[in-house]
C-alpha cells in the first residue's frame, strides 16, 4: 500500500511541475546562440491590479508579477500588435506559453520565420504569440512561462524556433510552474 501512495505522488508530481526541456530543444537553442532559459525573480508575486490599471514590471518582457484581472482571450493565438503585458502576464500565471518577437529594426526576427512560428502556435493551447519591441538588445525571439524566460539573436532558424517553442511548451504550459495551472 505505501509503494503505490509514493509510486502515485511521483506521478502526480510529475505530472504538475514542470518538466525537463527536451533535448533537442536545447540543442537548438545551443546552435542558435541562445542564452540559458533564465529564472528572473527569485520571489515572484502575483495579484490582480485594479481593472485598467498599468504596473512598472522591473524586467522587461514580465514573467510574473501583479496583473490586470482579465487575461487575453483563450481563443485567440496569434496578435500582429503588441498585448498589453498586464494581461499578458494573467495568461502566464495560468501556465500559458507566450512567444514574443522583435517586429522591426536591425534585430528584428526575419518575416519568414515569424510565419512558420505563428503557423505553429496557432495549433496550440495555452500559447500566445504577439511583437514585443522592447525585447532586451540583440534578443529577437523570447520564451516566457511563469518566472521562466529564454531569449535568442536574430540568427535563429525556422527550424530552431520550432524546436525551441515545442519544448519550451512540452516543459512548462499547463504544469505548476505556474500558480493557477488548471485555470483556462
Amino acid at each position: 500500500m505505501a509503494s503505490l501512495i509514493v509510486v502515485t505522488a511521483v506521478i502526480v508530481g510529475r505530472k504538475l511541475g514542470p518538466r525537463a526541456v527536451p533535448k533537442a530543444a536545447l540543442a537548438a537553442a545551443e546552435a542558435a546562440g541562445c542564452g540559458p532559459i533564465q529564472t528572473p525573480d527569485d520571489n515572484p508575486s502575483g495579484g490582480h491590479l485594479s481593472p485598467g490599471q498599468t504596473w512598472g514590471y522591473t524586467n522587461e518582457p514580465a514573467t510574473s508579477g501583479f496583473h490586470d484581472p482579465s487575461p487575453l482571450p483563450s481563443s485567440k493565438h496569434i496578435y500582429d500588435a503588441p498585448v498589453p503585458e498586464v494581461n499578458a502576464v494573467h495568461n502566464l500565471e495560468h501556465a500559458y506559453v507566450l512567444v514574443y518577437y522583435r517586429p522591426h529594426g536591425q534585430d528584428a526576427l526575419p518575416g519568414g520565420v515569424v510565419d512558420e512560428l505563428a503557423s505553429f502556435v496557432n495549433s496550440q493551447e495555452k500559447t500566445i504569440m504577439a511583437p514585443f519591441a522592447d525585447l532586451p538588445q540583440g534578443t529577437s525571439f523570447a520564451l516566457l512561462a511563469w518566472n521562466k524566460l529564454w531569449t535568442c539573436p536574430p540568427t535563429i532558424t525556422p527550424e530552431q524556433t520550432k524546436a525551441m517553442t515545442s519544448g519550451f511548451i512540452e516543459a512548462f504550459r499547463g504544469t505548476g510552474n505556474a500558480p493557477e495551472p488548471s485555470a483556462p
